[in-house]
């Protein structure tokens, strides 16, 4: 489960999980430190990975692919949230074609 937190499945997936990586991550990096963000984020791969696992196996007509990488940026994401209720959001639309 830990190695799934690094799973990607193309190339747009690694980019746009970099972007918000890096717009939520580093508030998040600065206010908890290096080390516990690290621990955080593979903490958040890891839960998020067996919950998709446990979704899998209590629907199991329901096929979903199981990567870890977005569970641990939806963690980042959810710090940043708890940790800086009134900040700005702005988000860009990005169609797909």
């Amino acid at each position: 489960m830990l190695t799934s937190t690094f799973s990607h499945k193309e190339l747009a997936h690694f980019a746009f999980n970099n972007i918000a990586l890096i717009s939520f991550g580093t508030a998040i990096a600065s206010t908890m430190g290096p080390e516990q963000f690290t621990a955080f984020y593979l903490t958040a791969g890891v839960f998020s990975s067996f919950a998709s696992q446990a979704f899998a196996r209590v629907f199991p007509t329901i096929l979903i692919p199981s990567l870890g990488a977005s569970g641990a940026i939806y963690g980042v994401v959810g710090a940043t949230m708890l940790l800086y209720p009134n900040a700005p959001l702005a988000i860009i639309f990005i169609p797909f074609v």
